[in-house]
């Protein structure tokens, strides 16, 4: 069989999965009978040697659904190792600021879900001063400012209950948005380098 008649068979084959993936899996199985040819078969062995195109789709089909890679054909030139080594400065620095950007955010998160706890807190730290200044004032015989105190450290204690039931939950929150963003980032980054 050709070359060509053997690629030919091999995309029918292949019907089924993604177009990228045929046109990526069919250039590399060109390369390879390209590649054996250079070694001294003629095209007919050359095709022999890699197997019929059933048993190629086949296996490539059980590594698609085995969640495996189909095997890459482009190599770095040395040009582009060139272009990495010179552009280092650039794309370092570009690399690390997004990785503090990414850290900033998440430690301001951690922080939101931190820093809110100090709202019950608060309010628990009024009722007892409060209610302290309340006794202090009943002690002294002053009933109108102990009544005053006494509602200040009621509606403290309503606000610090309050404001413990909508905390109570905010850590989880907080845990749900992280792992919601960096789910979505590594989708980001696995489409990226997929689609190249």
């Amino acid at each position: 069989m050709k070359k060509a008649a053997f690629l030919r068979s091999l995309a029918r084959q292949l019907k089924g999965i993604p177009p990228s993936d045929i046109r990526q899996t069919l250039a590399y199985y060109s390369e390879a009978v390209s590649d054996a040819m250079d070694d001294g078969l003629d095209e007919e062995a050359a095709v022999r040697s890699l197997g019929t195109a059933e048993e190629i789709a086949l296996s490539v089909k059980e590594e698609l659904a085995g969640g495996g890679k189909l095997p890459q054909t482009r190599k770095r030139s040395g040009f582009t190792v060139l272009l990495l080594i010179l552009g280092f400065p650039v794309w370092f620095s570009l690399l690390a600021a997004g990785a503090g950007i990414l850290t900033a955010v998440f430690v301001c998160i951690v922080a939101l879900a931190v820093a809110a706890w100090a709202l019950p807190l608060a309010f628990a730290a009024g009722t007892l001063y409060a209610a302290v200044c309340a006794l202090l004032a009943l002690v002294h015989g002053n009933l109108t400012v102990c009544a005053c105190f006494a509602g200040a450290a009621l509606v403290c204690a309503g606000l610090c209950v309050l404001t413990y039931q909508l905390c109570k939950s905010l850590p989880r929150r907080c845990a749900a948005l992280i792992r919601t963003i960096w789910t979505k980032l590594k989708a980001l980054c696995f489409r990226r380098r997929n689609a190249k």
